[in-house]
């Protein structure tokens, strides 16, 4: 089933839920109006910024996978997860219409030229991971280190004390 168009989704929000940055929580958490009624838009659209600045931050190898998957696991983890996987969809789409993925497959998650970003297949490695811990949060897991896996493979691989591979 597809998504309702922008205008149907701010027009249902506003009268299930009253005014308020419909915009703004729908940019952040993608277009599911269902999920969005569940909470305030000003609270969703500043998880989604946050989301995404953190994601940028250790795919650039900015921020730290332990403290974050820490702090993730602690706070709002189900709408943080929708915006990862919306994070690594954006990626994905982006990569493509550019035509920067190479049409050759490789083994490891990062291509040897052009700096370190992740390749069509460790990215679709990653969506299949956030896909799986959100149908398992239900069961008991260490959501911190099943976190921590999944930033670890977003991050830039790191050589000794901190360079990235080429």
């Amino acid at each position: 089933m597809p998504a309702p168009q922008r205008a149907e989704s701010l027009a249902w929000l506003i009268e299930a839920k009253g005014q308020g940055d419909w915009n703004a929580a729908l940019d952040a958490l993608g277009e599911a109006p269902m999920l969005l009624a569940q909470g305030e838009p000003a609270e969703l659209a500043e998880i989604g910024a946050d989301s995404r600045r953190t994601l940028d931050a250790l795919a650039g190898g900015g921020a730290d996978p332990v403290s974050t998957a820490e702090r993730w696991a602690r706070v709002q983890l189900p709408l943080r997860l929708v915006c990862f996987e919306n994070w690594l969809t954006e990626r994905i789409r982006r990569a493509q219409a550019e035509g920067s993925f190479l049409t050759e497959l490789r083994s490891t998650p990062y291509l040897s030229a052009g700096g370190t970003f992740l390749n069509i297949r460790e990215l679709f490695g990653l969506m299949d991971g956030v896909r799986d811990m959100r149908a398992a949060l239900d069961a008991p897991l260490n959501r911190g280190l099943a976190l921590e896996v999944l930033f670890r493979r977003l991050a830039p691989a790191r050589a000794g004390a901190g360079e990235a591979y080429g």
